[in-house]
C-alpha cells in the first residue's frame, strides 16, 4: 500500500514522570491518518482518550475503539492505527523494565507517495 504524507502531522509529546514509566502522547488533527508504528519488546497500553480509531496487530484487526478506553498491545506485535474522527488524542504507556528507553523490537516501513 502507498501512503501520502499529510501536511497536518500529529503533535506528540514524550513524558517521563517516574523512573520506570514512559508515556508518548499524540493529538491527531485529521480523520484518515495512519499511525505507522513498530513492535516493542514488552506489552504496553494505548490509552485512547478522545475520538475513534481502528487498530491492527500483525495485520489482524483488533477492532474499532472509541475513547476513553485502553487497548492492550502485546510484545513483539507490529501495530498500526487509523484515525476515524478528527481530533483523536491517545497516549502509549510503557513500563521501561529498568532500561533508559522503550525497547523497539521491529519497525514498520511504509511507502510514501512523493508530492
Amino acid at each position: 500500500m502507498i501512503y501520502r504524507k499529510l501536511d497536518e502531522q500529529p503533535v506528540t509529546v514524550d513524558l517521563r514522570l517516574t523512573d520506570d514509566l514512559f508515556i508518548k502522547t499524540a493529538v491527531v488533527p485529521l480523520a484518515g491518518t495512519v499511525i505507522p508504528s513498530h513492535a516493542h519488546a514488552y506489552d504496553h497500553v494505548t490509552l485512547l482518550a478522545v475520538g475513534r480509531m481502528s487498530v491492527w496487530a500483525d495485520d489482524v484487526p483488533l477492532g474499532e475503539f472509541t475513547g476513553p478506553t485502553g487497548i492492550l498491545i502485546r510484545a513483539k506485535v507490529k501495530h498500526r492505527m487509523l484515525t476515524l474522527t478528527d481530533g483523536v488524542v491517545f497516549a502509549c504507556v510503557h513500563a521501561l523494565h529498568g532500561t533508559d528507553d522503550v525497547e523497539i523490537h521491529e519497525e514498520h516501513h511504509l511507502t510514501i507517495e512523493e508530492a
